[in-house]
Order: C-alpha cells, then sequence, then structure tokens
C-alpha cells in the first residue's frame, strides 16, 4: 500500500528502476561501433524498482501488462472501461500487434499517426479541429485504410479534419478535396 500514480509512471522517480530510469535495458556507447545494450543489471528488464514490479492487479504486475500487446491489454482490460476505450481505440487503428511497453521512438511513422489519431479519437468533438499533413507518406497499403478508417472515424465523432496529401486513397476518401496550385 501506499503507493500513487507516480510510482508506476516511468517518466518520473519513483517506481522506475534508478539504475536504468525505467529503460529496461542499459546502454552502451561504443564511440566508432554501432552502440549496444543489454537487460539492466538492477531490475532484469522490468523498469521498475522490485516492490513495485512485485505488485499484481488481477494476476498481472506491471511488468506484465507492459509485455501485453494492445490486443492482448484490450481483453484483458474488458472492464476498465476507460482503460478499455483507450485499447480499443488502438487496436481499431490498426496497432493491435504492438507490445505496451514498447519505446514510442522505435515505432514506424505511420503506427506513431495511428496512435496518436486513436488518442484524439477517444477526446473528439465537435470543437476538435486534426491538421494532418501527409499522412500516406511510406505506409503499405493496409496501413493506410487503417489511417483513413481512423480519420473517418474522428469526422464521424463531429471532429473537423484537415489533411494535406495527394495519395489517391486519402483524396477518394475526402469530403471535400482543394487543389492548391
Amino acid at each position: 500500500g501506499g503507493y500513487g500514480r507516480d510510482h508506476f509512471l516511468l517518466d518520473r522517480p519513483g517506481g522506475r528502476c534508478s539504475r536504468c530510469e525505467g529503460l529496461g535495458r542499459q546502454y552502451f556507447n561504443l564511440e566508432f561501433l554501432e552502440d549496444i545494450s543489454q537487460p539492466c543489471g538492477v531490475c532484469g528488464g522490468r523498469k521498475y524498482r522490485d516492490e513495485i514490479a512485485e505488485i499484481t492487479l488481477r494476476g498481472f504486475s506491471i511488468a506484465d501488462v507492459l509485455a501485453m500487446s494492445v490486443a492482448r491489454a484490450s481483453r484483458h482490460f474488458a472492464r476498465v472501461a476507460k482503460v478499455h476505450e483507450r485499447l480499443a481505440a488502438a487496436e481499431r487503428c490498426g496497432l493491435g500487434h504492438v507490445v505496451l511497453g514498447h519505446d514510442c521512438r522505435e515505432l514506424e511513422e505511420g503506427e506513431w499517426l495511428r496512435l496518436r489519431l486513436s488518442v484524439e479519437w477517444t477526446r473528439a468533438s465537435t470543437r476538435t479541429w486534426i491538421l494532418v499533413d501527409n499522412p500516406a507518406t511510406g505506409d503499405h497499403p493496409a496501413d493506410l485504410s487503417h489511417t483513413i478508417f481512423a480519420l473517418r472515424e474522428l469526422t464521424d465523432k463531429g471532429a473537423t479534419v484537415i489533411v494535406a496529401d495527394q495519395h489517391e486513397a486519402i483524396v477518394a476518401a475526402a469530403d471535400h478535396v482543394v487543389v492548391m496550385l
């Protein structure tokens, strides 16, 4: 007992491992060679201090939850409305395969955009304006369909979405097209 929200956040001290600062890995700069990393020797890659990593909820520790995919976590937290809503939105945006504890800096550009769109999706209203520049850049056609789906869902919730792109699938999905020369 006595642990608050800050003990489970990795971006500030509290419950995170003090050696790796919640990264779960230790990185070594080898000057002229590619940097290497290995699991943290203190937390064993769990990212948290032992007393925090041992706390469980419904049989899972925070490290266990961070090892779940978005799809698995969505099913696991189906009865926790606020959590499930956000995970389900990410899953519907084609991110079901992403592991919760995955470093966001390693997401592909299209995955990062869909993650941001899924967050907006859970809080969009008629007062929400979203500007997206080139959402199709580098996306696989299957991923692009998830991006278009997310943009459509945002407009269905009443948000105003402005997209700057010339990709034919994006243009075909638009409600209005403005050509600027």
